[in-house]
Order: C-alpha cells, then structure tokens, then sequence
C-alpha cells in the first residue's frame, strides 16, 4: 500500500514525488470515488484465477495514468488512487485484495492532518507537536517554552555562519523543519538540500560537495542517522573528509518514544577511524561546538538532545573556553574533593545539580565537562590514578559510549596503576518507552539523584 499525501516530516522530494503529483492532480474526489467503486466490483472471488482477475479489471479501469505505468512496468499490478479517507471503502477494497497471490500495489490517497484544520495547514509543525492548547478549534498556545532549544540555537548559528562563508550548505533527508533549517533554506536556497527520506544519499552527496571544496553540514536525527552507516564508512570516514554531521534528537526524546531514542549513536560512530565526537552542554557551546568542527580538516560529529538549553544557573565560565580537539573543561573545583563527576553533553546539569546536592552534605566533588567521546581527554582517566573516583554521566547507552571510552582508555593507558574506581552511568541495555524526557532520564539513571547516591556508594570503595 502506498500512502500517498505528498509528505512525509515535510513535503516529499525528488523525481518519484513529482511523479506522483502529476496523478493527484489529475484527479477529482469523484475520480477517486469511482476508481474504488471499478476495482470492487471487478476484485476477484474465491475461486477465480488471478490473471483472470487483473484482466478484468484493466478492462475496467484505464491504465494510462503516469503512476500505473511505472508499476505495470514491474510486473506488478497496479489499483487507485483511491480515497484514503473513506475507511469503509478501504475496508472492502483490503478484504478483496487479499484474496490476491500476487504482489500488487495499492495507491491511497490522503491529506495529513485532515480533520483538524489547524494540522491540515500546517502538516510540518503538528507532525509530532507535545502538548498544545486550542480554543474553538483554532491552536491557541503551543506551550512555547521561554528558552530555546538546542536545535534553534543551532539552527539560527549555521545561519550565522553561512552569511559569511559561502562554502556552507546544509544538507538533510526530509527533516528541514525538525532539524532547525528552515531559516537556512529561507535565505540560501541554493546551498539546501533535501534529499528525501533518503539518509544515505544524503551522506554520499555530502561527500561528493566535500571533495569540491565546499562545508557540507548533514542534519538528520541521531535514530535515523544508523541508516547511513555504509556510507558514513565508506565515503567519510575512510577519507578523511571533513563533513560536519549535526545529530539532532540524540539521547532519549520522551514523548516520541523507543523508534526516535538516540541512544546508539556514540558506539557506532567512535569506532570509525578519524572520526572526532564531541557534544555540546548548553546554548554556548553548542555555537562554539558549530565553529570548531567547520574549521577541522576531518570529520566531526555534534550530538545535541531534543530539550530546551539549560537555565543561566547551569551556565559555566568554562563553557565559553572555545572547543579544542580532545579536550575537557573543568567548570566546578572543590577543595579535597575525592570524587569527579564527567558528564558528556547535555546532562552536565544533572552532574552540576548533584554536586550541589553532595555539597550540602559537606561531600565535596569536581565537576568536569567531558566535550569530547573522540578523542577522549587523558586528564580525566588520569584522576583516577590521583587518588580521585570517576563517574562519567551520558545521555546514551552505557555499552559503547563515552565512560566506555573511558574506560577502554583508562585499561590500555594505566592498566593495573588505576587505584580507584570508575562508574559509568548511562541507559541500559533495553528499549526504554514513552514518557517526558525528565522521567526517561530518571528511568534510566542518568540524572542527579543517581549521580549522589554513586558518588556516595565509591566514598565507601
């Protein structure tokens, strides 16, 4: 069955796109009424032959338009389009169609976001909304949040950027509008590309504009992003080509669920020679995490959640340090602190809120942003042979991600030299479900409360 409405996160792309528009736009809904009412009174019956079938209703039906060619082309038989909002319809034409032993193509034809009319004219934003308000029917709040979130910031800083280095395009596979490159494609249509639900396109593209001399900067979701490994390998990494990749929905993305966690991307990307990781904790840095990787000469990977930045509470001065490669910050220094606390990424306000809540209980903790997951910093292993314990905080697996390159680095660098222990604190190894992002966090220990008591459990180590 194709379920054709001309969108998927924003309008469909490319060639088959086009070629499907020319059929909408030749029908009418009393087409489509009628192109349904032809294929059920010629479907087949028990008893009757397939091909007797198909050839019957070919009679019936005028197999000119540009969809069924294609499709008859491949041997496949060819049915609509139909009307994909008249359910009863659609019932009797599946229940017909699977008296079939054929392969055949079912073209539905449907609206996103028909019967709410706020949805209906704007598909893009009410593809996955939260919580929203109306009143008569019209959308009267969107519970806008007082701060950005990580991807405007991104978003408007590209935008920053491209102004003044036209070697900048963007590049992103029908997600324009989720990945905060609306305002890009506004003002630079020419260097924006979307190349469909198509990720591995999008790559290999990516790599082809890098060669030229251009900054390729791909934007795709961290879940989304697996479906490009190949390419990623291949074309990127075994190059040594400097493509920004802006992994946008890394980490756990609450009401979206286990399909859009992205919790994998870490592990499969750190064993990828020549590929730098690094991840940004709040708004600054994730403008200063943007300028380092388009002036590196190899590849660089951005990782950010699908969160609001964090309050100016949780803002550091040395998040303001500009980014070098494979280097940590310290951003809290408590005297005789036996204990340091590495968050990588976002989560460093959970590691700030726990120290804070051990302070209070006169247990004194360094607090140090790790920035990099590749390379990884080798101050913050080399505490552990200080005499100070280590818990490393991501928003990622814990197998395969940045307290495993820890600790990976930690064994072959010091071996048995490492007097005290090291913690890793990250999701499990499961699915984790639909909740808001606060409680998967919490769900999968990687928040403040979990953060103290580690850190109490290693003062007894």
């Amino acid at each position: 069955m194709l379920n054709d409405n001309s969108m998927a996160i924003d309008p469909t792309q490319g060639a088959v796109a086009k070629y499907f528009s020319k059929v909408r736009l030749s029908q009418t809904y009393e087409d489509l009424r009628k192109t349904t009412r032809n294929i059920l009174e010629h479907m087949p019956v028990i008893g009757k032959s397939v091909e007797e079938a198909i050839e019957r209703i070919k009679k019936s039906i005028r197999m000119v338009l540009p969809a069924s060619q294609m499709f008859e082309s491949l041997n496949i038989p060819y049915f609509g389009p139909v009307d994909g909002h008249d359910i009863g319809s659609l019932i009797q034409l599946f229940r017909a169609l699977a008296e079939l032993n054929h392969p055949a193509i079912l073209h539905v034809y449907t609206k996103k976001g028909k019967g709410f009319r706020p949805a209906g004219s704007r598909p893009s934003k009410f593809h996955s909304t939260g919580p929203f308000k109306t009143n008569r029917g019209a959308v009267e709040s969107t519970l806008a949040p007082s701060r950005q979130n990580f991807t405007n910031v991104f978003g408007k800083h590209l935008t920053e950027l491209a102004k003044k280095d036209n070697r900048i395009v963007a590049i992103t596979s029908a997600m324009c509008d989720g990945t905060g490159l609306v305002e890009f494609r506004k003002r630079f249509a020419e260097r924006f590309y979307d190349v469909g639900i198509a990720e591995s396109a999008a790559v290999d593209i990516a790599a082809g504009l890098c060669r030229s001399g251009l900054k390729p900067v791909v934007c795709i979701y961290s879940t989304f992003l697996q479906r490009s490994f190949d390419q990623i390998v291949q074309e990127v990494a075994l190059q040594k080509l400097p493509v920004v990749f802006c992994i946008d929905r890394a980490g756990v993305v609450g009401s979206d669920g286990p399909t859009h966690h992205g919790l994998m991307d870490i592990g499969f990307l750190r064993m990828m020679p020549n590929m730098v990781l690094t991840a940004p904790a709040n708004d600054i840095e994730m403008r200063l995490a943007l300028e380092f990787a388009l002036g590196e000469d190899k590849p660089v990977v951005i990782r950010y959640p699908k969160d609001l930045v964090p309050p100016r509470k949780f803002i550091r001065a040395a998040c303001a340090k500009p980014f070098k490669l494979g280097k940590s910050v310290v951003v809290k220094k408590a005297k005789d602190s036996a204990i340091a606390i590495v968050s990588y990424g976002s989560v460093l306000t959970e590691a700030l809120t726990a120290a804070a809540l051990l302070a209070k209980e006169g247990i004194a903790v360094d607090v140090i942003n790790g920035r990099f997951a590749a390379p990884v910093d080798k101050k913050i292993f080399l505490l552990a042979n200080k005499g100070k314990g280590i818990i490393t905080v991501e928003d990622h697996t814990i197998a395969c991600g940045f307290g495993s390159a820890v600790l990976e680095l930690a064994a072959t660098t010091l071996g048995t030299a490492i007097t005290k222990p090291i913690a890793v604190l990250g999701a499990p190894r499961r699915f984790i479900g639909h909740n808001s992002r606060d409680a998967q966090l919490m769900e999968a220990g990687v928040n403040a409360d979990k953060i103290v008591e580690t850190a109490k459990e290693l003062l007894k180590v």
